[in-house]
């Protein structure tokens, strides 16, 4: 049986990020996917900028500091939600964004996890509640998706142009 998450990116403190993403991006020759103007002291990088996700960004806030972690289905997200509450550890979210749905939870040592199941989607960051999360089916993502989902631009048929 296959685990159903994979490592999505991180987040990781630096005192100068701009100095830190140069080193990354020289030693594994990723690409700058984001700056934030907001938090000037944020930088996202990513191996391929052209899919919109990022593998590692710097932040100057320790607090900042994350890792998230993709859910293949909803299912996992869904299961993975039940696990960690189960657990008695207090969760954030779940949250619907233009990246997907998502929770957050702490470790035992404090660090910040997010679990997001990637989806591209045309809204901007808001709470749900958790009884939706909960009892969501596949028809019932699948009609929401389709609600949410971000237009694609459509590919050219290069042999029929």
């Amino acid at each position: 049986m296959t685990n159903p998450f994979r490592l999505g990116s991180a987040a990781l403190y630096a005192r100068d990020a701009k100095k830190l993403a140069s080193f990354y991006r020289s030693v594994f020759d990723m690409q700058l996917a984001a700056f934030c103007r907001k938090h000037e002291d944020q930088t996202f990088l990513a191996f391929r900028p052209e899919t919109d996700y990022y593998e590692i960004s710097f932040v100057g806030d320790p607090r900042q500091v994350q890792m998230t972690f993709y859910a293949e289905s909803l299912g996992a997200l869904q299961g993975l939600w039940r696990n960690v509450r189960s657990r008695g550890i207090r969760v954030h979210g779940p949250y619907t964004e233009g990246w997907g749905v998502s929770f957050q939870f702490g470790d035992p040592e404090g660090n910040r996890i997010e679990v997001l199941w990637p989806q591209r989607l045309k809204i901007s960051r808001r709470a749900i509640r958790a009884i939706q999360l909960e009892s969501w089916t596949d028809d019932d993502i699948g009609k929401w998706q389709s609600e949410n989902r971000e237009e694609q631009p459509q590919q050219s048929d290069e042999a029929g142009e």
